[in-house]
């Protein structure tokens, strides 16, 4: 209900300004200044693009949490798929001045595991660090096997003043973090809590599990693949 009434909330706040930009230019048109008309027109059309992302992303999160999405799993090796994932979303985090450092062990072992879903779940986790991750700071990627035969992922981050300040205790629990994250950032109408709630969904259909801890001001999400 909470997760609910945030998503509303953030799809009626770009849609009042799609409305008032609208409305500004169906009345005023005519003695309008052309810079003015171009300027609400950007304006509206980056709120409505903004509004057709979210309704993207709550679509997605329905047909993962009702179990409508297959997944097309195939024997890999955690280490080298990863390795691959995190590459093609570098850029995301090398714009922010971030160093990236990525170590991630190879095992004897395959898993099961759907290449495309996963690459979703790692350009969202990239985009959060990109997004609310401190500039000029180390982003860290570790892999590896643990004993009880799974592989574990974690990604750690310097959160910046944004969300630093956010509760997070050993004993929260992914959907309040997700959701409170998720309204961390309703002034620049973006969203990120529900692509991690959209994360956590995968990883639960691998038969995984995904966690967040924190020390200090830094943020690690875990992932772990059986």
């Amino acid at each position: 209900q909470q997760l609910v009434a945030g998503i509303s909330h953030d799809l009626r706040t770009p849609l009042t300004a799609v409305i008032g930009h609208l409305s500004l230019l169906d009345q005023e048109w005519t003695v309008m200044e052309e810079s003015q008309k171009r300027q609400s027109i950007q304006v509206a059309l980056g709120r409505s693009q903004s509004v057709s992302h979210l309704v993207d992303q709550l679509f997605d999160y329905v047909l993962y949490t009702n179990h409508q999405v297959a997944l097309h799993l195939q024997q890999l090796d955690p280490a080298l798929l990863f390795v691959q994932l995190v590459d093609s979303f570098e850029p995301l985090v090398r714009e922010k001045q971030m160093t990236l450092l990525v170590d991630l062990a190879t095992v004897s072992k395959t898993y099961a595991l759907d290449s495309e879903k996963l690459q979703r779940v790692v350009g969202n986790l990239m985009s959060n660090i990109a997004k609310y991750g401190a500039q000029q700071s180390q982003v860290t990627i570790y892999g590896k096997g643990t004993d009880q035969g799974a592989y574990e992922l974690t990604f750690t981050n310097k959160m910046n003043q944004q969300v630093s300040h956010l509760p997070l205790e050993p004993s929260t629990n992914l959907t309040e973090w997700t959701e409170t994250y998720f309204t961390s950032d309703r002034v620049s109408g973006r969203s990120a809590g529900l692509g991690l709630a959209i994360c956590r969904e995968i990883i639960e259909h691998h038969g995984g599990t995904m966690d967040l801890s924190s020390d200090g001001d830094l943020l690690t999400v875990t992932l772990r693949f059986y």
